[in-house]
């Protein structure tokens, strides 16, 4: 068992599972597209022997355009693969589709931006995330809110919720609402740029000195 410092990226001790900080994955099969899944944590936990791993304090997950925010996530990697194949987020759980992702070159948290109209906005107390079906399942805690789900002018609420955020499908089960209409469909790919305040501190500029007094 592993415990890598808390400001790593999700995580060099994964080996390549297609992890920010980590060797990048093989390339994909023909026809098949493989965005890599970034994380960053307060605090990360890795079974080297069973390929799970536990995320604490301040989750933020990034796939492609999706972003997932919670205060725990667990998970597992296929030993055979080295990739992740399930994620668990728990806690205040909040999904949305970015439009922006601003990336610091130093590894920091990146900061994103979700001001398109599809954008697809969800809320829950759990969300277990099959990233090879691409099927993510929300529910919430006795209690808590019933799992929501938004896009446009409209959003809709039910004991589950399935979302398909690579085809921007939904299903709603269980003493299902909708208000409005709910657009299906995916959101558009996230533009990314780099900050250009952390690029300096990255790569300062030299200061001019001047020349040696002769003696």
């Amino acid at each position: 068992m592993s415990r890598p410092p808390a400001s790593a990226l999700l995580l060099a001790a994964l080996c390549g599972a297609g992890l920010a900080g980590a060797p990048e994955p093989p390339p994909p099969r023909e026809g098949e597209a493989v965005e890599r899944l970034q994380a960053w944590a307060d605090k990360i936990l890795y079974h080297d022997d069973t390929g799970k791993f536990t995320f604490t304090g301040k989750v933020l997950v990034l796939k492609g355009e999706l972003r997932v925010d919670c205060s725990a996530m667990e998970g597992a990697v296929d030993p055979k693969t080295r990739e992740i194949v399930r994620i668990i987020a728990t806690g205040d759980v909040s999904l949305s589709t970015v439009d922006t992702i601003k990336i610091s070159p130093g590894g920091e948290r990146p900061v994103t931006k979700s001001e398109a109209p599809d954008a697809w906005r969800a809320t829950c107390t759990k969300a277990d995330y099959d990233l090879r079906a691409g099927r993510i399942i929300m529910t919430s805690a006795e209690g808590k809110p019933r799992p929501q789900l938004r896009r446009a002018q409209g959003n809709g609420e039910a004991d589950t919720i399935i979302f398909l955020p690579n085809k921007g499908e939904y299903e709603l089960i269980g003493n299902p609402v909708i208000r409005g209409e709910i657009p299906t469909g995916p959101a558009k790919p996230p533009k990314r740029t780099v900050d250009p305040k952390a690029k300096a501190k990255e790569e300062p500029k030299a200061k001019d000195t001047p020349p040696p007094k002769q003696p």
